[in-house]
């Protein structure tokens, strides 16, 4: 939309290692509002349920952890950040302007529009190494991803990807590094 400009917005992904505990869930929510994060993504939150929840400082989208309580994503976005300014005058998330369009227990999908703009963020929990289960996980979420975000100009996508970073490149890996060993 004419008039409307994106500001930079600070970004966190964190592997949370269960967020049922009220207190931590607080504390992590908290911390990210002093550094003024805008989105924070988190793995293994091992939520009970799905849905997007207004709390004191953000609104959060979360998936469901499996029947074992393993897994679960959620995507916080934090109500004290202008995600954008219209003519000079900042524009502000409201739970309105999120929808939760897809979720599973390692992956989570919405979209916030807004005036002047739209954005798809994921958030997703890849399987650990180079099993079978993890290659087809990265195979399958490749495709979807590169489906599913088209059409979308403003694309955010906070991944635990579970793969070390080394100077080979493998199925998971590419090469980022101009020497073995070098990281």
């Amino acid at each position: 939309e004419k008039g409307v400009k994106m500001e930079w917005l600070k970004v966190v992904q964190v592997n949370a290692c269960t967020l049922l505990k009220k207190t931590k869930r607080e504390a992590f929510e908290k911390q990210f509002k002093v550094a003024k994060v805008a989105i924070y993504g988190a793995q293994e939150t091992r939520s009970k349920k799905e849905g997007i929840e207004e709390r004191e400082d953000c609104f959060a989208v979360s998936s469901k952890a499996t029947q074992k309580g393993q897994y679960g994503c959620e995507c916080g976005i934090m109500k004290n950040i202008a995600f954008a300014k219209k003519d000079g005058k900042p524009i502000g998330i409201t739970k309105e302007a999120i929808r939760m369009i897809e979720t599973d227990p390692r992956y989570l999908r919405l979209e916030v529009a807004m005036t002047g703009f739209t954005m798809m963020i994921g958030v997703a929990h890849a399987p650990w190494g180079m099993s079978e289960e993890s290659k087809s996980w990265w195979k399958d979420f490749r495709k979807i991803w590169k489906d599913k975000s088209k059409g979308y100009q403003n694309v955010l996508l906070l991944i635990d990807g579970n793969v070390q970073v080394k100077a080979e490149s493998n199925y998971n890996v590419g090469k980022i590094a101009s020497k073995k060993g070098s990281m």
